[in-house]
This record gives structure tokens, C-alpha cells and sequence, in this order.
């Protein structure tokens, strides 16, 4: 318990002065006026108030008030539940640097309470910048992103670790006219995580490999990705633009173990359709290509795709449509990846203007492609356990109730009560859930 307090403890320290030292890093910057209108709503001074050079927008959090009746996401018996809260400042700040270029900042520090629980108290932190510089009809831009969360237990990963991601892009936009526009850029991900628990493996299993294992898992997803992007849109009729982006890059891991590097190429195509008519949301399909620098290990070559579709079928009715599948980095044996395919179909109906009620339920099915250990085969003890080796598959559904109260235009409050049950080939790995948890939703 202490030792979770502690953790905590030193991660506010560690976020604290990254936030302040950026704040007064541009505190000397030139005060500007307005800036050439800016399409993405970080560059928004809406909601923002002056403090010298910035237009800045400073909020407190209070989110994900609620129940969870598995939260380490172990087998039926054995589980665990508690109520939690996330509670946390943040600030958001635009710094215009005369005409030409300006500066927007996102900071928030969330500290994440468990009532009894409390050895999984922790400490979130993501910041983010972005800085646009303006020519007549090219917007050059670098951004950086930097989030630092302790994960709950999910679809593959059955125990507690700290991630710690950055992501970085540089390049420009390109609006030749009103109907298209043309980005262009490089994007580099680092991906670092660290273990301070274990994953849950059968009573009879010795500690040291359990402890193995967590270390394991951990360190296996260590590595940096680094790829090159073209996205376009042409807007072909009033309100429905066409899609294409390419990536190419690679991803290196940090274990010298095994060579899990890889290249990545994928294309996709499809349909954006415009907020104002009755469908909106986009529909877009492609082909990817993940190749392994080692031989003996699988790669994919296949189909992906991703579409969010809402439709406005009566005046308070809306049917809302998702749908993804790609590959998805894996820590499990040898796989580079696990292929997931999810979809999902809500109804929202609206009682009032303010009120409204949504009923969603979504599959996912998550396919791995090199055999992995099942343990509830196993047979033997300590260093002689010997287990079945077979692909897995599970199939995740989730079933959501959601009430929603909107505050003003674009900010809605809620309530959400959530089944989460997974189902896999390999017995140990079936899983229930059942959470209880707020929300907040904000649409610029």
C-alpha cells in the first residue's frame, strides 16, 4: 500500500515542473494579436481568458466517479471491485506569436483515488504542444505529445503497468482551395512501459515466474515506430469528401532477445461526410502490409479498415455505427501483433433537448497468429510444467447504458453502466466485468 503511495507521490513530482517549465518557457514570447483562422480547435481562443501573452482556457477535472467489480480482471471468484474517482487541474493556452505563427499548450495531471484499493492510487499526466506557423496557403507544423498513465487490465494485458508514450510530428498542410487539402508528414512514437505487479497465472505456478513474466511483458513492448504520412481530402460534393492516406515506416524494439523489428506499409481509401446533413462520421478501408526483419516470425498482409457513422433518423432518435480492424502491438510469446476486428451499434433517443439515453453493444474478435502456451493445460511442476501449444482467440463483448445530460452546445455529462465479458479458447482467460462510471464529453 505504502509503496503504491509513494509511486504516486514521485510521479507528481515529475509532472509538476513539466507543466510549469513550459508555462514559463513562452511566458517571454512576444505578445500577438490574432492569428489567420486555424482549423484545429486547439488554436480555438473560445472559453479562453488573457493572462499577457496567453489566451488560456485553465479547467479542473473530476471523471470516472464510479464502481468496477474486477479491477486487476481475474477469473470468476477471485475478483476484486472498488469504487474510484480521477481528479486533476489542467490548462489550456493559446500563445499567438504576431500574424505568422502561434503556439497552443494542454496540460492535465490527473490523480486517480481507489476507496479501499488504494495500492492502485496513482498519478496520470499528458501534455501536449503544437506549434503552427502560417503562409498563404500552407499551415508548417510541429506537434508533441506526452502521456504518462498506470493501465487497467484490458483486452491482452491482465495486470497493472506504467506507459509512458511521446509522440512527435513535423510537417505541413496544404489547402490549394476550399474543396481540398493536402498533409504531409513525419510522425515519430516512442513506447516505453514498466511493471510493478504481476500477471495472474494459475495458484501452482512458482513466484519466480510469475515475477519473470510481468518483467517480461513489460519490457517486450519497449520500442520506437517511426513512419511517413500523405493524408488527402477532396470534397466532391457539399457535404461528402473523399479520403486517402498512405503510411510507410518502421517499428524497432528495444530487446537485442529477439528480433521482432518490422516495416509497415498501408494505404486506405473512403467517405467523410459533413456534420450538417443527416449521415456524418466517415467510412474508409485499405490495405496494410506488416513484414518482420526475422523470417520465422508472422507478419500480415490484409484487409483493414475503420468507419463511425452516426445517422439522424428522426428528430429524436440517432443511430450511431463503428466499426475497425487492424493490427494491434502484442506482448504475448512470439506474436508482433494480435488482428482485431471490432463492431459496434448504439441507439441514442432523445427525451428532451438536454436528455437523452443510449443502448450500445459491440463485438471484437482478437485473432493471434503464432501459437502461445495454454496454461490451463499445464502439467507438471515448477521448472517441468509443460503446456499446449495452440492459437488463441477471444471474442469481447460489451454491452453499454449510458444517461446524458447536456450542460450547454458541445459539453454533455453522464452516467454509464457497462457489462464487459470475454471469451477464449484458452479456458483461463475468460473474463467478466462490471463497471459503473461518469462521464463527460466535449465536442468543439
Amino acid at each position: 500500500m505504502q509503496r503504491g503511495l509513494c509511486a504516486s507521490r514521485r510521479a507528481f513530482h515529475r509532472y509538476l515542473p513539466l507543466a510549469v517549465g513550459v508555462a514559463f518557457a513562452v511566458s517571454g514570447s512576444a505578445e500577438g494579436s490574432s492569428v489567420p483562422k486555424d482549423p484545429d480547435p486547439d488554436f480555438s481562443f473560445e472559453d479562453t481568458i488573457k493572462l499577457g501573452p496567453f489566451h488560456a482556457a485553465p479547467f479542473l477535472v473530476i471523471k470516472d466517479l464510479g464502481y468496477d467489480d474486477n479491477l486487476r480482471l481475474t477469473r470468476e471468484g477471485t475478483q476484486t471491485g472498488d469504487y474510484s474517482v480521477t481528479i486533476g487541474p489542467g490548462v489550456r493556452a493559446v500563445v499567438p506569436f504576431g500574424h505568422r505563427s502561434a503556439l497552443a499548450l494542454w496540460n492535465e495531471l490527473d490523480y486517480v483515488a481507489y476507496a479501499n484499493e488504494t495500492d492502485l492510487n496513482t498519478v496520470n499526466g499528458e501534455f501536449r504542444g503544437k506549434l503552427h506557423f502560417y503562409l498563404r496557403d500552407i499551415i508548417v507544423f510541429a506537434d508533441g505529445k506526452y502521456r504518462s498513465y498506470r493501465e487497467r487490465p484490458d483486452d491482452e494485458i491482465d495486470f497493472r503497468m506504467r506507459h509512458n508514450t511521446g509522440n512527435a510530428r513535423g510537417g505541413i498542410t496544404w489547402r490549394p482551395n476550399q474543396r481540398s487539402r493536402i498533409d504531409i508528414f513525419r510522425e515519430s512514437i516512442r513506447e516505453n512501459y514498466s511493471s510493478s505487479s504481476e500477471p495472474i497465472l494459475p495458484e501452482d505456478f512458482p513466484d519466480e515466474i510469475a515475477s519473470e513474466a510481468g518483467e517480461r511483458r513489460a519490457e517486450a513492448q519497449d520500442r520506437e515506430e517511426n513512419y511517413l504520412w500523405v493524408d488527402t481530402r477532396l470534397k466532391i460534393r457539399p457535404r461528402t469528401s473523399f479520403l486517402y492516406d498512405f503510411q510507410t515506416g518502421a517499428i524497432d524494439y528495444d530487446e537485442d532477445d529477439t528480433n521482432r523489428d518490422s516495416t509497415v506499409v498501408s494505404t486506405t481509401a473512403g467517405f467523410e461526410f459533413d456534420p450538417s446533413g443527416p449521415l456524418r462520421g466517415y467510412v474508409r478501408g485499405g490495405i496494410k502490409h506488416v513484414e518482420p526483419d526475422d523470417p520465422r516470425l508472422e507478419g500480415y498482409s490484409g484487409p483493414v479498415g475503420r468507419a463511425q457513422l452516426y445517422w439522424k433518423a428522426l428528430d429524436r432518435a440517432l443511430v450511431k455505427l463503428q466499426y475497425k480492424r487492424d493490427t494491434v502491438a502484442s506482448i504475448l510469446g512470439e506474436n508482433l501483433f494480435y488482428l482485431s476486428e471490432s463492431k459496434s451499434l448504439g441507439y441514442e433517443h432523445f427525451f428532451t433537448r438536454r436528455i437523452s439515453v443510449e443502448l450500445a453493444h459491440g463485438i471484437a474478435d482478437n485473432s493471434y497468429a503464432m501459437e502461445l502456451s495454454d496454461l490451463s493445460s499445464c502439467t507438471g511442476t515448477g521448472s517441468g510444467i509443460v503446456c499446449d501449444e495452440k492459437l488463441r482467440e477471444d471474442r469481447i463483448t460489451t454491452d453499454t447504458l449510458t444517461i446524458r445530460y447536456a450542460m450547454r452546445p458541445g459539453v454533455k455529462i453522464g452516467l454509464a453502466f457497462r457489462h464487459w465479458d470475454r471469451e477464449s479458447n484458452f479456458d483461463l482467460e475468460d473474463v467478466t466485468r462490471n463497471t459503473i462510471y461518469t462521464t463527460v464529453e466535449y465536442v468543439p
